[in-house]
């Protein structure tokens, strides 16, 4: 009875094994088919002894079976297979929570959430790189031109396959996408920041007030700048300090924080960089001001640019400048010809007109100027009529002294020759010339015996007063005085007093005393 209970012990190992080889054996079968039903059915025998077997996970076993059945030579054991399932769940795990993960990550930016967006990111799903907090806006922007883009390249291949859309095609991002947007994302970080602080050293070389080192942070390749030249170290240097002043005073005038920097990334989209701080940001700061005292790179490019050109401008003149001078004067002979030749086509059809146009000109200048000389002849009328009387006496006088020489000259006696002409005319005058001297020489010498006889009457006055005359002699000399029709002059008595003798002034003198 031991024994026959051994026996069929032994017997039902041998079957259960025997099952377990045949279900192994048809995993293996299985694997190399392209039936997943078939496969989860192989799998979910209980002789098989696997665990863990999920339904839903039957297309990745299938897969997963085949390429570990393909990557070993001969058929894989229980343990093997049970570890590619476990695998197989493994990823399907993974799988189904990058799903979630796109789905929330989706609905964040389509709603424009940037926040959530950058929430979403972080999901161990993504398995992405370190993410900063400043780009959040910039991660929003490009996953959101990538999905535009992919759905404009969908819709683009619709429509060349020709297939007519009556609603706009559904596109989602993968996984894949997501990562290499965000791999963009910092390394343009990287690459701005850079830029940023090359543009932020340029600004902070000028404190040092030397040339060589502005130089030298003009030619860091982050900054970007082009057509640095060596030989301009000292104008770059002077241009950019300019500007520097002339935007820190302008900063002083506007309000906010002027120490954040308005850039613009290599994609041309702006960003704002604090060299203070090392801050850099892509949503303008709340306070910051609208002008910074810092330069930009396109400010420090147009002062570079203008520099250079202007140096080798003055360079190219320098060594060709007699090239430039014949060319100069080629250029401007045959601007001269132009205007010379429209000049005298104007003035041939129109000549009437310009002779019209100058003869009332010159006419009124004309008559301006008589105006303004008449004007002046009329204001010194006096003066001219002075001078011309002293000028032509003394052209008299000359001419009668050159008259009265032993031989004057045949102008002279040109000039005096109407003398030699006499008429009845001349000698009336002439006697009326005499007799009015005759007249004059009269009343000369009535005028003397009066004032003689003044003189007489002013001593007899004198004398009548201290009684040395008779009052008779004093009737007899008025009486004479008004025979003679005169009034004696103020003061005229003095000068009759000074004939009297010396006794008779002492005398007279006392009594007025």
């Amino acid at each position: 009875k031991q024994w026959y209970q051994r026996r069929v012990a032994i017997t039902a190992g041998e079957i259960a094994e025997s099952k377990f080889r045949a279900a192994i054996a048809e995993i293996n079968r299985c694997a190399m088919g392209d039936c997943a039903q078939t496969l989860l059915a192989a799998l979910q025998v209980t002789a098989s002894r696997l665990k863990n077997v999920n339904d839903l996970n039957y297309d990745l076993y299938l897969e997963f079976l085949k390429a570990a059945k393909l990557s070993k030579e001969g058929n894989l054991n229980v343990d093997e297979i049970q570890e590619v399932l476990e695998l197989a769940n493994e990823e399907m795990r993974k799988r189904r929570d990058l799903e979630g993960a796109l789905k929330a990550l989706h609905e964040n930016f389509l709603a424009s959430n940037i926040d959530g967006t950058f929430e979403a990111l972080h999901h161990v799903a993504f398995k992405l790189p370190t993410l900063h907090k400043n780009a959040a806006p910039k991660y929003q922007a490009t996953l959101f031109f990538e999905l535009a883009k992919l759905q404009d390249r969908a819709e683009k291949e619709a429509e060349k396959e020709g297939v007519e859309l009556e609603e706009p095609i559904t596109i989602r991002l993968t996984h894949a996408n997501i990562q290499d947007c965000i791999k963009a994302v910092n390394n343009q970080l990287k690459e701005v920041r850079r830029f940023a602080e090359a543009i932020a050293n340029i600004n902070g070389c000028l404190v040092q007030d030397d040339p060589q080192e502005t130089l030298g942070a003009l030619h860091v390749q982050a900054a970007g700048i082009k057509e640095v030249l060596e030989r301009c170290a000292d104008d770059y240097h002077v241009w950019i300090k300019e500007g520097i002043s002339v935007k820190k005073t302008e900063s002083e005038i506007a309000e906010g924080d002027s120490s954040w920097i308005e850039m613009r990334s290599p994609d041309n989209q702006i960003f704002f960089y604090n060299p203070e701080s090392k801050e850099l940001v892509w949503v303008k700061p709340e306070g910051a001001s609208e002008v910074s005292h810092y330069m930009a790179q396109d400010e420090i490019q147009w002062i570079v640019s203008r520099v250079t050109a202007k140096r080798l401008r003055d360079e190219w003149f320098d060594t060709n400048v007699d090239a430039v001078v014949r060319l100069q004067s080629i250029a401007r002979m045959s601007m001269a010809r132009k205007r010379f030749k429209a000049r005298l086509k104007f003035l041939h059809e129109n000549e009437e007109a310009a002779l019209r146009i100058q003869c009332l000109w010159r006419g009124y200048l004309i008559r301006k100027e008589l105006k303004a000389r008449r004007d002046y002849l009329n204001a010194n009328m006096r003066h001219i009529i002075r001078i011309q009387a002293w000028v032509r006496g003394y052209q008299i006088r000359k001419n009668y002294l050159q008259l009265t020489q032993d031989k004057p000259s045949v102008q002279v006696l040109y000039k005096f020759l109407y003398l030699l002409d006499q008429s009845a005319v001349d000698h009336a005058e002439e006697a009326e010339l005499r007799k009015h001297k005759a007249s004059i020489v009269k009343e000369i010498r009535h005028n003397q015996q009066l004032e003689k006889e003044i003189n007489e009457m002013d001593i007899k006055i004198g004398l009548l007063v201290k009684n040395r005359l008779t009052l008779s002699d004093v009737v007899t000399a008025s009486k004479k005085l008004k025979k003679g029709g005169e009034v004696v002059p103020k003061n005229r008595g003095l000068k009759g007093l000074a004939m009297l003798p010396i006794k008779f002034k002492i005398a007279l003198l006392v009594f007025k005393c």
